[in-house]
C-alpha cells in the first residue's frame, strides 16, 4: 500500500550545478539526466542512495516554468555530442 501512495505523490528535486568555465558541467548534467531517465533499464547510480535502495520510482523531464531561464539542451545537443565518435564539443551555453 505504501508503494502505491508514494507513486501518487509528486515530488520534485531541483539541482544546481556550479563550476568553472569548461570544467565539465554540461557533460555531468547530460550524463546524470540520461542515467536518471534510464534508471529502470540498466542504468547504474550506486552512489545515489534513492536508486541504490530502490526508492526512485520514476523520473520525467518537466517543462521549465520560468521562461527567463534558458532550457538545458539535453536532447538536441547534449546527447548527440557525448555519443559522437569521438565525443566532442560542448553544447551551446544555456545562459
Amino acid at each position: 500500500m505504501n508503494a502505491l501512495v508514494n507513486r501518487g505523490v509528486d515530488r520534485h528535486l531541483r539541482l544546481a550545478v556550479t563550476g568553472l568555465s569548461r570544467s565539465g558541467k554540461t557533460a555531468f548534467i547530460t550524463a546524470l539526466v540520461n542515467q536518471l531517465l534510464n534508471i529502470h533499464t540498466g542504468a547504474r547510480l550506486p552512489l545515489l542512495s534513492a536508486a541504490r535502495e530502490e526508492r526512485l520510482l520514476g523520473v520525467k523531464r518537466v517543462p521549465q516554468r520560468d521562461f527567463g531561464i534558458p532550457r538545458f539542451t539535453y536532447d538536441e545537443e547534449g546527447l548527440a555530442q557525448l555519443y559522437g565518435q569521438p565525443p566532442c564539443g560542448q553544447p551551446r551555453r544555456a545562459g
